[in-house]
């Protein structure tokens, strides 16, 4: 056989296998849509069902029977779809439903035993639908090993309002605090009224090093102004800048006049961040002596930080609009920002 004989069979046996390929992909492909397909079909037909229950006034055992482990799992994918819009009385017959189909039991056990994924699942269910042994288990999942499930299980706690232990919390998310910003702030915030006490211990100790900017968060949503001292303290002598930031945050939510030191010296921080939060306190608790600062800031080097000061005098009547208008006058970046927010306030 010679060289191009040798070369056209080669061509000819790849292009055979890249037809068996091409049709093995089409074919998968087409199954899967038929698979798909009848899936979504079963989940119209839970979803109608599950429309139906609510409503009833007795269950349907016979359905209930026919439902198997793959549609246990689609109705949870649809409790979670539904779980902001069933409230009251149907909220509590959607959840003996669940019970009923043995939804919440098989959630438990994939918490317990799934994967990864299946755990963060779980955890998401139980939060919104699981009784009290369902909370056991989701406490106990704050020490999994894996930090995604640990932090599914803390949301789906804070979202119930329970927990036992806030050191508890603490510990088991301190290595989750640089990539899950959001929904740290999340978890904190929902337990702010009820373990303010705690939280206020917690970010002084060191354990809650890893978390303070989310414990100070938290601060400022707890409604407690015997923290003031330590949110004062923190947004003025801080040498962390994030810190500096979160105490001025927290102290314009809770919205006490003591915040004013702390304000003016915000207002004149190295560090824009910390300034941008000084504008925004000053607005928020109504400082009026701090205009002044707040009007110098609309020259700032950073644009977030005019704009915010721009935002901020807006938001103090004839003082500020009186500022803002002398800005306009100028020939100046901060001049264009307080054009732009006197035509967006009018």
């Amino acid at each position: 056989m010679g060289l191009l004989e040798s070369l056209w069979w080669g061509s000819l046996l790849l292009s055979g296998l890249s037809i068996l390929i091409a049709g093995g992909l089409v074919a998968m492909r087409a199954v899967n849509v038929v698979i798909e397909g009848r899936r979504a079909r079963r989940r119209d037909e839970l979803t109608t069902y599950i429309v139906v229950a609510l409503d009833a006034d007795s269950p349907t055992p016979d359905f209930e029977s026919r439902l198997n482990g793959r549609d246990r799992d689609l109705l949870a994918e649809v409790a979670m779809e539904l779980f902001e819009m069933v409230k009251g009385g149907h909220l509590e017959r959607f959840t003996a439903l669940l019970k009923r189909t043995g939804v919440i039991d098989a959630a438990r056990r994939r918490l317990r035993q799934g994967k990864s994924f299946q755990r963060v699942r779980a955890a998401r269910l139980l939060g919104a639908y699981g009784d009290e042994a369902a909370a056991d288990d989701l406490f106990l999942r704050l020490r999994d090993r894996d930090v995604n499930v640990r932090l599914a299980a803390a949301t789906a706690l804070a979202d119930r309002g329970e927990v036992r232990s806030m050191w508890e919390l603490v510990h088991s998310l301190s290595y989750a605090a640089i990539r899950s910003t959001p929904r740290l702030r999340h978890v904190f915030r929902g337990f702010a009224v009820q373990h303010a006490d705690e939280i206020i211990a917690l970010a002084t100790d060191p354990i809650g090093r890893h978390l303070r900017p989310f414990l100070i968060d938290a601060i400022g949503h707890s409604g407690r102004f015997d923290a003031l001292p330590f949110l004062i303290d923190t947004a003025m002598s801080d040498p962390d800048k994030q810190m500096r930031a979160e105490a001025l945050a927290a102290l314009g939510r809770l919205g006490h006049p003591d915040a004013v030191d702390a304000v003016i010296g915000g207002l004149v921080d190295s560090e824009w961040p910390v300034r941008v939060q000084a504008a925004k306190c000053a607005a928020a608790v109504g400082i009026g002596e701090a205009v002044p600062l707040v009007e110098r800031l609309v020259e700032d080097p950073v644009w977030w930080v005019r704009h915010q000061a721009a935002e901020s005098l807006s938001s103090f009547g004839e003082v500020g609009h009186a500022a803002l208008e002398r800005l306009a006058l100028h020939n100046t970046p901060g001049a264009l920002v307080a054009q732009r927010t006197l035509f967006e306030k009018r």
